[in-house]
């Protein structure tokens, strides 16, 4: 892909993100005020971006798996789980975020944003960690569809920060930018008490820092193609094994028809291996809403046209898995989300 086109998506995809949080609701424009925090400093903030830019940046942290052929990046998700350990944050708290985790090439923000802002709207508090930011990196980290607000980013990340920094295990070595900012968001996920934590992964999926997970709701993979190639290889067949490294022993899964009927194949294939259910979206077209009328969407492209199915999906399921655990909550079941067929 020509870098023209790669900028284009990727100004694509912000401007999603931002739609998206605007979009109405009973809780869009309400910023979580119940900090219980130490007290805001002039200052502060400005000092914890300095300090978090100190941090190795992705680019080198890339550049230097590449060198190293990857033989160290199966380490990521156990150096980020020990991280959140030392920070306080267990396992089992991961769990408790109800996760939805997505992994792809084209359009997994963009997908991650539909499905933060339909779980929004029917109500739900939410969680959203993308990357990456446009203006300021607390874009990255969303609650209710809004970045973070500076006093909450800096209380957080000097928690963070100080507890790392002060522990004689990652005093020298602490997490590079992105892995820093991986801890940052599922500890303010868990303190702010969200219903719903979406997390996108960041570079492929099985050796990603967002991998900690032991239990999502549900996983999600969108249109698959050619990227970061030095690190995920050069054939759809091992780009798609990485991606599906996010797949958990029956936890669902859900795909798109892909233009690379081998990494179809591949995502099949990982998923029997570990048990782990996978469903195929069927096209939007297959959808309907309550008068009947087809469903419109803002933005034009087959892979953006599919992964908006994938968002119902993901969305869909969650909302029925999550409402067995609390029947207090709304019933969607309704009868207009046309059901994922079983891959088989």
């Amino acid at each position: 892909m020509r870098s023209y086109q790669i900028t284009a998506c990727r100004e694509l995809n912000a401007k999603l993100r931002i739609l998206f949080a605007l979009t109405e609701s009973k809780l869009c424009g309400k910023e979580e005020r119940r900090l219980g925090l130490s007290s805001f400093m002039a200052g502060d903030y400005e000092n914890a971006i300095t300090a978090l830019n100190s941090l190795q940046t992705n680019a080198a942290v890339i550049e230097k798996s590449a060198k190293e052929k990857s033989a160290n990046a199966h380490k990521n998700p156990s150096i980020c789980l020990r991280n959140l350990q030392i920070i306080g944050v267990q396992k089992e708290d991961l769990n408790k975020l109800n996760v939805i985790h997505v992994s792809g090439t084209k359009g997994k923000g963009s997908t991650c944003a539909l499905v933060e802002s339909m779980l929004r709207c029917h109500g739900y508090k939410t969680g959203l960690y993308t990357s990456p930011h446009l203006v300021e990196v607390r874009e990255r980290i969303r609650i209710n569809g809004l970045p973070i607000s500076r006093e909450m980013f800096s209380s957080y990340f000097w928690n963070v920060y100080n507890t790392l920094k002060n522990n004689e295990v990652t005093a020298n070595d602490m997490p590079a930018y992105f892995a820093f900012l991986t801890v940052l968001a599922f500890k303010t996920f868990i303190e702010e008490k969200v219903d719903v934590a979406v997390i996108e992964v960041g570079v492929g999926g099985a050796f990603d820092q967002t991998n900690v997970v032991p239990k999502p709701v549900a996983v999600g993979v969108t249109s698959l193609g050619f990227d970061h190639t030095n690190l995920l290889g050069n054939t759809i067949d091992s780009i798609a094994t990485n991606k599906a490294g996010i797949f958990r022993e029956a936890v669902s899964a859900f795909t798109i028809p892909q233009t690379y009927s081998e990494g179809l194949q591949t995502l099949l294939n990982k998923a029997q291996e570990i048990k782990c259910p996978l469903y195929l979206c069927p096209p939007l077209t297959s959808y309907s809403t309550s008068d009947s009328s087809a469903i419109q969407i803002g933005i034009e492209g087959d892979a953006q046209t599919m992964n908006t199915s994938l968002a119902l999906q993901l969305c869909n399921h969650w909302m029925n898995v999550t409402n067995n655990r609390n029947t207090s909550q709304i019933n969607v079941n309704d009868g207009r989300i046309l059901p994922a067929q079983p891959f088989k």
